[in-house]
This record gives C-alpha cells, sequence and structure tokens, in this order.
C-alpha cells in the first residue's frame, strides 16, 4: 500500500519537521510506502496541493490518505465530512493521526456517523428561534460552554475518540513506552541494548519502537516474550 501524507503548518520549520517525523514513522510503521504533499497556512497554491493529492488518489497511485489532525485537512465541518465520504466511497482510507481517527475501523465508521448528526444538529438549531429552543432571550450561539452545538461539544468528541482508539494501536514509541513502564530513557535504552526488554526495530531504522502487548507480558512474567 502507498500512503498520500498531507502536511499543512505555519510559517516556522519546526511545525513541518514535527508533523513530518510523526506521519513519516506512522506510515513506516505500518509497512506503507508514502509521498509527502505539504503547504503552509498562507500558501495561495493550497486548493491546488490538495486537488493534486485528490487526483492521484483517485488514480489510484495511493490507498491512503494520512493527516496530523482533521483542522489540517478542513476546517470546516461539513467540507470535512463531505471529503472523507468522497474518499472511503472510493475505497480508500483516511486517517488522523492526533485523533487516532482511521476511517476503516468500526470506531472511525461510528465517530463519522455521529459528526453528520452533529452536522445536520447545528444546521436545525440555526433555523429554530431562541424563545422556541431556550424559553430566554439569550441567543443559543453566546451561551458558552452550554451551546451544544458549538467547539465545546465537538471537542468532547474528539478527545473521546482519542481515548477509544488509542488502545485499538499496539506499537508505541519510546517516550509513550516510558509511560507504560515507568522506567526512564536511559533505562530503556539500556535494556534494549541488552535484549533484556522486547523491542522493535526496522533493518537499517534507529528509531525504537515496542509493542504494547508485548511489554504487559514482560511486565508480568518478568521475561521477554
Amino acid at each position: 500500500m502507498k500512503a498520500a501524507i498531507y502536511i499543512r503548518t505555519k510559517t516556522n520549520k519546526k511545525d513541518y519537521s514535527s508533523q513530518f517525523i510523526h506521519l513519516s514513522n506512522f506510515a513506516s510503521i505500518n509497512g506503507w510506502q508514502s509521498d509527502i504533499f505539504s503547504e503552509t497556512l498562507n500558501d495561495m497554491r493550497s486548493q491546488h496541493v490538495k486537488k493534486e493529492l485528490l487526483s492521484r488518489l483517485y488514480r489510484n497511485e495511493f490507498d491512503v490518505i494520512i493527516v496530523y489532525k482533521f483542522a489540517d485537512w478542513s476546517i470546516r465541518l461539513s467540507d470535512l465530512l463531505k471529503e472523507i465520504n468522497l474518499v472511503t466511497s472510493k475505497g480508500k482510507r483516511f486517517f488522523s493521526y492526533s485523533e487516532n481517527f482511521d476511517s476503516a475501523s468500526p470506531t472511525g465508521r461510528i465517530f463519522l456517523m455521529t459528526l453528520s448528526i452533529l452536522k445536520e444538529f447545528e444546521q436545525s438549531l440555526n433555523q429554530v428561534s431562541t424563545e422556541e429552543f431556550t424559553g430566554c432571550s439569550i441567543p443559543v450561539r453566546d451561551q458558552g460552554e452550554n451551546n451544544l452545538s458549538g467547539t465545546v461539544f465537538r471537542a468532547n468528541l474528539m478527545n473521546g475518540l482519542k481515548n477509544t482508539n488509542k488502545s485499538q494501536y499496539d506499537i508505541i514509541d519510546l517516550h509513550e513506552a516510558c509511560v507504560f513502564t515507568g522506567y526512564s530513557k536511559h533505562t530503556l535504552y539500556q535494556m534494549t541494548s541488552l535484549h533484556t526488554i522486547p523491542f522493535i526495530k526496522r533493518p537499517g531504522g534507529r528509531k525504537i519502537f515496542f509493542s504494547k502487548k508485548a511489554l504487559e507480558n514482560w511486565l508480568m512474567n518478568g521475561v521477554e516474550e
């Protein structure tokens, strides 16, 4: 399989470098070849970059789209849903690294349905008078955290997706392994060099990864599986 990595950053190089490392590693772990499509926030060619990516995807040059977060692909919920559904209708997959979203997973499909319902809910709220819905004269859109159709509710959905999907990804990096095991990076490096802890290293690669299942067995049994 081949992945199209779409990176949309601010003007500084640090943003691009960080996303490039995370997304390239993600593709590599899954055994996918990848091409990079990048642009900055103020790049007037932005639509051309995305259109080129989608055009090549529909010509079957790619099987997967990977983005760092949903907002990098589209800041409008309606456009995001429309384009993800179009991609999946072509038999392709859409991943969001930050949200741990996979359009092909059961959780991903349920999440898309939830977002579609939310979009319809927002549209219906815009057509209902304030008095009918709240019984008061305060517009719904100005009620801050009580606005169910606003960013607070949507943010809670995103956090729920992260927490739900995180357990589906068995492969973790060194930082996550430190949190998982309680060991420092230095200690884990020593253990991997002595091969006293299960770890993963791709041929010719320098970055070290771990399997949460293997680490759990190792912690429970005290021996490498």
